[in-house]
């Protein structure tokens, strides 16, 4: 059974991020969540730059690691590294890994999405942003992608 979205609308401030979970919902048509098939850049084009793709992978160890399909060139210019071809704990410091991951993990742990509002030191440079992290599926059985969605918050 799909759950509402209305009470995450609410609180997003930015109308990109707004917009995004809108068009997520829209897509999932009922299900848990949609299909990463389901998904076409040019019905989002508005919002292609704030948009990173990352590959979920259950490591041997257990441990899972995101793969970053895709880093949106909005992302890029937030946080000064491109992440595109790069698992999250390759460009994230031993300091900033834990959030990261426990959000992203939440994302794939509850089949819903993630908003955040963040202000934080990455390689030594502050940023504050917005974001909302969305679950994805390549066949429907389990989340094994998310989207991201960034804006800084002075944006707005």
């Amino acid at each position: 059974m799909a759950r509402s979205i209305e009470g995450l609308l609410a609180r997003i401030q930015h109308p990109i991020l707004k917009r995004m979970v809108a068009f997520w919902d829209e897509k999932r048509a009922g299900r848990a969540w949609p299909l990463r098939a389901d998904l076409d850049p040019l019905d989002f084009w508005f919002a292609v730059g704030y948009v990173s793709l990352i590959d979920v992978w259950a490591a041997e160890t257990g441990r899972r690691r995101y793969f970053f399909r895709l880093d949106g060139t909005r992302q890029v210019d937030l946080f000064g590294v491109d992440f595109t071809g790069k698992f999250l704990d390759q460009v994230y410091d031993a300091e900033s890994l834990p959030l990261a991951e426990a959000s992203y993990g939440a994302a794939v742990e509850q089949g819903e999405p993630q908003y955040h509002v963040r202000q934080v030191d990455f390689h030594d440079r502050p940023i504050q942003y917005e974001v909302v992290i969305l679950p994805l599926s390549r066949t429907g059985a389990a989340v094994d992608m998310l989207m991201t969605v960034v804006t800084r918050n002075e944006e707005i």
